[in-house]
Formats: structure tokens, sequence, C-alpha cells
């Protein structure tokens, strides 16, 4: 089934749309479905449900004021937008299921250009093959962090994604093998000799987990045990924090969501490691870590792709002052370029760091209840 929307003629107006162009001004040939659409239509798949909530909203803003922009018309043609939820109420979080159920209805309407998800990279390999296999049908993800959706990192990937053998895929988040390198280098700088490196055992939290603890070990900070994985939404991890304890690390990294058990893994590792310190990935980066924790989460440092939006310039300031005003609030959740959760707590100021990629990168802290910059 062809999903490009063919350029229609003449409209009811008689008039005919405006046609697509490259950078060099040649027209772009679009190829022609088996009937001519009336519309056009844009499907988004982000996790509606439960503490993730925030981000989905933040993203969905952005989403419609880009369609503001267009005036909710492309070609000629208006654009009809669908808001999905991709996860559910029993997880409280993404839902393979119900990722999977959008993806198949998108595959199955043929009006439908683009498929904007998922908002958790674990939930992307339960959507990516369906759609690759439905023309293919675009998939493009503000949110994606995870390493294997785009290149090597599990066996078999990224091409165990994409059964045609054509890629369908992309996004416009920084991949998390580059974010664990970065945070190791942190970890070093800021004094770290010995550390631990948990996960929960998904892709996102192995995603960015084992390239921090491999990238540690390159710097010369001792592992004096591999990788572990939690076992994941458990009400206490006493266990779990005691065999931490006993490899005596001054560090403790986590790679992994909060639904998967960040609250309690952290109250667990401050009782028995009070000392220690605890970091991680983007996903703790929302005011709902903050709430599971509590008071374990002062001092936690956390690392997030993205610039801050006070020292955004140009368009991207544009963005930001008409964010604030539609969402009715001074604290900003999208970036302009990725429509990508900023941060869950407003912090008194950020300082962008820079990796050898060029993919900025922030340095926070939790102090009071705050994400806070570390200089």
């Amino acid at each position: 089934m062809v999903r490009n929307v063919a350029r229609a003629g003449e409209n009811s107006r008689g008039q005919r749309p405006p046609r697509a162009r490259d950078r060099r001004g040649k027209e772009i040939v679009m190829p022609r479905s088996a009937t001519t659409p009336d519309r056009v239509k844009i499907v988004s798949s982000l996790t509606r449900s439960g503490s993730s909530r925030g981000q989905s909203d933040s993203i969905v803003a952005a989403i419609r004021m880009r369609l503001d922009d267009a005036n909710w018309t492309v070609a000629g043609l208006p654009i009809v937008y669908e808001d999905l939820d991709g996860g559910s109420a029993e997880r409280g979080s993404w839902d393979p299921v119900a990722e999977a159920v959008n993806a198949r209805r998108a595959a199955a309407d043929p009006d439908v250009l683009a498929y904007i998800g998922t908002l958790d990279a674990d939930a992307a390999p339960f959507s990516i093959p369906i759609l690759n296999q439905a023309g293919p049908l675009l998939m493009i993800s503000p949110c994606n962090t995870y390493p294997g959706l785009t290149v090597a990192f599990e066996p078999g990937e990224p091409d165990v994604h994409y059964p045609t053998g054509t890629r369908n895929y992309a996004r416009t988040a920084v991949r998390d093998d580059r974010q664990g390198k970065f945070a190791a280098a942190w970890a070093r700088e800021v004094g770290a000799r010995q550390a631990v490196v948990l996960h929960d055992g998904e892709p996102y939290g192995r995603g960015v987990a084992l390239p921090f603890a491999d990238e540690l070990a390159a710097l010369g900070v001792k592992l004096p045990m591999p990788p572990l994985e939690i076992e994941r939404k458990r009400a206490e991890y006493r266990e779990s924090a005691a065999a931490v304890a006993s490899a005596q690390p001054d560090l403790v990294f986590y790679g992994g969501i909060i639904q998967n058990g960040a609250g309690p893994l952290w109250r667990a590792l401050c009782a028995v490691l009070p000392h220690a310190i605890l970091m991680g990935a983007d996903a703790l980066f929302e005011r709902a870590f903050i709430q599971d924790a509590g008071d374990a989460a002062e001092g936690t440092l956390i690392t997030f792709a993205g610039i801050a939006p006070e020292l955004l310039t140009g368009s991207g300031a544009r963005f930001v002052k008409r964010y604030q005003e539609l969402v009715g609030t001074a604290r900003v959740r999208g970036s302009s370029s990725a429509t990508r959760n900023w941060w869950a707590a407003r912090p008194k100021a950020m300082q962008p760091r820079h990796t050898t990629q060029s993919a900025p990168f922030l340095r926070a802290s939790i102090k009071q209840g705050l994400a806070i910059a570390r200089r």
C-alpha cells in the first residue's frame, strides 16, 4: 500500500495546491496512491497513561503548535491529527499491546502519512516492524534514545526491526550510548573511584547503562561487579541495595525508567549508602521521580540531552515564548526541533555541556525539590 500522498488536481475552487520542491527548486514527484486522498492524517502514539502523561502532553502541544503554523494543511489538503495512547492504566506506563494496536490501526488507514512515536524507546520495537510492512509507513520519534533502533547494539540489531529491509524510522533524540559515555566522564570528574551500575533490563535501561559501564572502565574507575538488572516494579529493594553496598561503591548509576522502581530503589540505596553518589540518565529528569523517591532524590546527578530553553536564541527562543503562551505556564517541556520533554522541575540555571559528537548534554542535580544545574 503506497503511503505517500499524491498531489491532488484542482480543488473545488479551481486552484492547484503548492508544489513541493527541494532546496535547489526542483519539483519533488510523489507517488500516486490508489485513490487520491481528500485529507492527510498524522497519528501520534505516546504514553498518555501513568506518570509519563506530562511528557506526552508537552509533545502533543508542540505538535499542535506546528500544525497551527501550517494552518492544518499540506499541499492543499487538510491535516487530521489523532492523539493515541500507547500506554495503559493497568501498567501505569507504556504497554506493548496498546502500542501494537495503535500501529496496526495506523497501518490499516490509507490516509495516514506519518506516525509520531513512541515516547518510551522500549515500546518502539512493538510498532516499527508493523509500520515497516505497511508501505512502509514513516515513523518519527522525538524521544526514543535506545541505540539498537538505528545502529548495532544487541545481536541482530538494527535489521531485526525492519523486516522489509527498508528503513522507515527516524528519531530526533540523541542516542543513549552517547549519553552513557558523557555520564561516565562526569562520574569520573566528580571523583568516582569504584562504581556499581544498575539497569531495569529494558532496551532503554540497557542502552544507557552498558555504554556507561564500558566507558567508566575505560576511564579507570573500578567496577567490582558487572552491570546488574533489577527486578522491575518492586515495592522495596532492601536485598538489592544490600548486594550493591557489599561492593562498597562511591557511586551507583541506574539506567531505567521511573515506573520500573526508581523511587523505592533510591530509598533503599540511600539507607545503606548514605554517602555514595547516586546518578541516573534522562528518564529520571521528571517531577514524578522527585515525588516517587522523596527525600532520597536529594543530591541525585542526572544527565539529559538538550539545551536549556533560556539559552536558546532565534527561532528556539520564539518557540519557547509561544509554547509558554500556549500551555499557560513558564515551564517548558518540549524543544522546537524534537518536541522533546525538557524537564520536570524548572531549574534556576542550566549550563549545557558538549560531547565529542557535538550533542549537547545538561548536567543537573536534585536540590530541595528542584532540578538545578551543575556547573
